[in-house]
């Protein structure tokens, strides 16, 4: 709590969190207190920074207590000074009721201002944008238009280091991907149903490794490595049990990988039924598996009511970390994928990026939701997020559904157009936002920003199909 409370005085917390300290502030008077307290000493902190030392910072009861000023206890040799915590000089602040805030002194390593945020590799992005940057859109190949190689929306899409695009696509099918060639003008279904090797229930991810295909299978909870000619190397069971329909799925140099689902603290052993496992209070939704698909270490720790959604968009930075952007949040962490531990977290105060962003049904008193949609990492090492967001005319293009057994009285859904799609390239570096740019696309249902450089965006009109789109940063110096 700590840290989080400094972090929230200095408006870099995210809405779930920024809702934790409300409720911890409201638990009671004294919380209530010891929060305004804090507030005025990080507000007069800045003047002790420039003589602050550097070292690991103190914990907020360290800083901040409470004394009553109670001249009945005070001593012959220094009344209600007596009963002050031994060390060097403090500063006073006062507080309503009699009570007193002290602050530790500088001799102690005090810049609340920025030692908790630091020591805790928090940075906030600035929007420091590229006056001179463009991002361009250039149409290319359409794929499905055959008829029968696209089937709907893609569940993943994947642009191979060939040129061609692997695409899993749900029901009727989903026991198979489709490999485009990169002009559309072939493809080819790899797959059947079954449990052999070659034989799947449900594909999930397809993702490139040097000469070999990693696919993995949610409801076979298994991962087979094909060759270029797709015939199956080796399979491995993947270690997640109830849940195994996570976001995304990374794989490193060394062949071992990093998914997102859902692992309850302690482990799924302590849980003897689903409904157990869905009632769990704290789940680790980031895991690096091994080489024979088991879990080596978990992180990113998520509780229940702060969780909005587990859902994260993973990455390998070109220094061999791991990203991972959350999706309704503007937060983007990076992993040490050998030790499991955070090496610092990305945070943006956007204005147009909403506080109460939950998922919810539509309606007309409320937007659609704003949500990263997709991160990718281009070879220089800038971040690139695709974010949907309201479009300003969104009420216009709210429709009304009909009457089901769930709505007798029929509801509300966003049509095409309620939302619009912008991109933005963080510099992790230097900290900066450098583009911000609401890209113009035909209004779909879904828009993937499936690799760096290149955009599908799905056209149910006529037949379902894929238009691909070039995505380039022109006029960075």
């Amino acid at each position: 709590m700590d840290e989080l409370l400094l972090r929230y005085l200095h408006r870099q917390t995210t809405p779930a969190e920024d809702r934790r300290v409300k409720a911890w502030a409201g638990d009671s008077p004294e919380n209530r207190r010891v929060l305004a307290g804090l507030e005025r000493v990080v507000a007069a902190a800045p003047v002790l920074d420039a003589a602050a030392e550097p070292g690991p910072p103190p914990r907020v009861e360290e800083v901040v207590w409470r004394t009553e000023a109670r001249r009945t206890q005070s001593t012959a040799d220094g009344g209600v000074g007596a009963r002050r915590r031994p060390g060097p000089a403090r500063l006073r602040l006062s507080l309503r009721g009699g009570a007193t805030i002290v602050a530790a002194a500088v001799a102690v390593g005090l810049a609340l201002h920025n030692a908790l945020v630091f020591a805790q590799g928090i940075r906030v992005l600035k929007e420091d944008l590229c006056t001179t940057c463009t991002i361009e859109l250039t149409p290319d190949a359409v794929l499905g238009t055959d008829g029968e190689s696209v089937i709907g929306i893609a569940l993943d899409i994947q642009r191979l280091s060939d040129g061609r695009i692997a695409m899993a696509f749900d029901y009727p099918v989903p026991h198979e991907f489709t490999v485009f060639a990169a002009d559309g003008s072939e493809f080819r279904r790899v797959g059947r149903a079954g449990e052999g090797p070659g034989e799947y229930a449900h594909v999930w991810f397809v993702r490139e490794h040097d000469d070999e295909l990693h696919v993995f299978d949610r409801r076979r909870r298994r991962m087979t490595v094909l060759d270029r000619d797709f015939s199956v190397l080796r399979t491995m069971p993947v270690g997640c049990s109830y849940s195994c329909d996570g976001r995304d799925m990374a794989v490193f140099p060394d062949g071992s990988l990093a998914m997102n689902f859902d692992v309850p603290r302690g482990g799924y052993s302590q849980y003897r039924t689903i409904e157990e496992f869905r009632a769990a209070q704290s789940w680790f939704v980031v895991h690096i598996l091994g080489e024979d698909g088991q879990i080596r270490f978990s992180m990113d720790e998520t509780r229940r009511n702060e969780r909005g959604t587990p859902f994260r968009h993973l990455e390998i930075a070109p220094d061999g970390s791991l990203l991972s952007a959350h999706q309704l949040e503007y937060r983007i962490d990076r992993w040490d994928p050998a030790t499991g531990e955070r090496l610092e977290t990305f945070v943006r105060d956007a204005a147009w990026w909403p506080e109460d962003n939950s998922n919810r049904a539509p309606r007309p008193d409320m937007p659609p939701v704003t949500s990263v949609g997709d991160m990718q990492v281009d070879e220089a090492g800038r971040v690139w997020l695709h974010i949907n967001r309201p479009a300003p005319d969104w009420r216009d293009h709210l429709e009304r559904t009909e009457p089901n057994p769930e709505w007798p009285a029929g509801g509300y859904r966003y049509g095409p157009g309620a939302s619009e799609s912008v991109i933005e390239v963080v510099d992790t570096e230097s900290g900066r936002v450098l583009v911000s740019q609401v890209v113009d696309l035909p209004p779909a249902p879904r828009t993937r920003f499936f690799a760096p450089g290149w955009l599908a965006v799905y056209d149910e009109e006529g037949i379902p199909q894929y238009r691909m789109w070039r995505v380039r940063l022109e006029g960075l110096e």
